[in-house]
């Protein structure tokens, strides 16, 4: 990818750092996701959310140079992966919340509409 190489006020670094960060490591639950699911809606439902955050993210190191990102971004893939696939591995009813148990539309627990950049 090339860099866009903006420049932004310092105040600014900060915050686009956090977003960083946050993306690397939705794309890393994601991938903790797929490595321990074999439910055919879960598995499209992270393919395509990787998808996404993986353009956030190359939005987000257009504008941040590799001084201004975080050192500490291996803890977010380490962390965003072992923390899912950790906490799902025993059933991907954790992926989706099914409305109190009133219903039985799978929406997703932590997300909204991710669908569209």
């Amino acid at each position: 990818m090339s860099e866009v190489n903006l420049k932004i006020c310092p105040w600014l670094v900060g915050e686009i750092r956090s977003d960083h960060a946050g993306e690397t490591g939705a794309i890393w639950f994601y991938r903790g996701v797929l490595a321990v699911t074999r439910d055919a809606e879960v598995r499209d439902f992270a393919e395509r959310h990787i998808e996404t955050e993986m353009k956030h993210l190359e939005l987000l190191e257009g504008w941040l140079v590799e001084p201004e990102r975080t050192s500490l971004l291996s803890r977010w893939k380490v962390g965003g992966y072992y923390w899912c696939s950790t906490c799902f591995i025993r059933s991907d009813i954790h992926i989706f919340n099914s409305g109190g148990g009133r219903s039985v539309r799978r929406t997703p627990l932590w997300s909204t509409d991710h669908d569209t950049l």
